[in-house]
């Protein structure tokens, strides 16, 4: 955490289920020299709430201070936009990114409950992935949102008032063209996925 995390990012993804109440599984991870996910803290917690996420975020700062001083995050990547997002702003003070990973696999689930007709499914899909990965600044980022809604907005209004409601107003946490650091990218996130799975197994 030291070595790779300083002036760099830390991801952090949680999962449920690991014990029979149902506790909350967080782990945190670094991207080594070959851009590769480490593991380097793991938390288990009753509740999350963004409090109690804060208290244990700011005695894992704490450790790590009593090493080096001078260490800090440039950002943060996470698996979702919940209680975590406002405990990593106070705590590290620093810019927090969504998993693309998460983030495409949210919008095809909703997808699959509030668009019917399989083939405008697939474009809507194709085109948020286009925004995400493709679009070069943040005007052009902007104005594809915009078109994708106003493309939609009539005959897919029940996908379009849920992207609006969760994600147009998050562009910087998913939008590539904000991002200003090296990463693993999305793999990396959804790789803990599978840790989770034989971790529970």
């Amino acid at each position: 955490m030291l070595q790779y995390s300083h002036n760099n990012i830390l991801a952090m993804a949680s999962t449920f289920g690991t014990n029979a109440i149902k506790f909350q599984l967080y782990i945190m991870l670094v991207f080594d020299s070959k851009h590769m996910g480490e593991p380097v803290a793991w938390v288990i917690m009753s509740r999350s709430c963004a409090h109690d996420i804060a208290y244990w975020m700011r005695i894992l700062l704490q450790w790590v201070h009593m090493k080096n001083i001078e260490w800090s995050l440039n950002a943060f990547m996470l698996d979702d936009a919940g209680a975590k997002i406002k405990a990593i702003r106070e705590v590290f003070q620093c810019d927090v990114y969504l998993c693309s990973w998460h983030v495409r696999r949210a919008w095809l689930k909703n997808l699959i409950a509030k668009v019917k007709e399989k083939a405008i499914r697939q474009e809507m899909f194709d085109r948020l992935g286009f925004i995400m990965h493709h679009s070069m600044d943040e005007d052009s980022t902007r104005n594809a949102i915009h078109i994708f809604i106003e493309d939609f907005k009539d005959t897919q209004s029940s996908f379009i008032e849920y992207f609006k409601g969760q994600w147009s107003n998050r562009l910087s946490m998913w939008a590539r063209c904000f991002y200003t650091l090296k990463h693993a990218g999305q793999e990396t996130n959804g790789a803990i996925e599978s840790y989770h799975l034989h971790l529970k197994r």
